[in-house]
């Protein structure tokens, strides 16, 4: 009996959709961090703190949008301490749609704790 192995419809596979946006940095900061990480922020983003009264108290988010588009670019995440393991359940809750992933960065908060 002879199998007749059909191929692949490649036009399938490729698509004129624009690729996907990156996923946007969540950036954990305590109060503590945030003073010193503050200082190191462009003029742009100080100001936006500034604005928004944000001091990274824990639940507290600051978006930093897009100069351009508006849309989110970066989150900076007040949480407690950096073993809490619910410091982002605020920010899961309280964000835009979109997708997000933990800044690989973050010096407060070691990525796996996040879950």
């Amino acid at each position: 009996m002879k199998q007749i192995t059909k191929k692949p419809d490649i036009s399938r596979m490729l698509t004129t959709q624009t690729p996907q946006k990156p996923a946007i940095p969540l950036k954990p900061v305590t109060a503590a961090e945030w003073k010193e990480l503050a200082a190191t922020l462009s003029p742009y983003e100080r100001g936006l703190a500034r604005s928004h009264d944000f001091d990274a108290s824990p639940g507290e988010l600051l978006i930093i949008p897009n100069r351009r588009s508006g849309e989110p670019s970066r989150v900076y995440v007040g949480i407690s301490s950096p073993d809490n393991l619910w410091a982002f359940s605020t920010a899961a809750t309280n964000l835009p749609a979109g997708t997000y992933r933990i800044d690989d960065s973050a010096s407060a908060m070691d990525a796996d704790q996040a879950y």
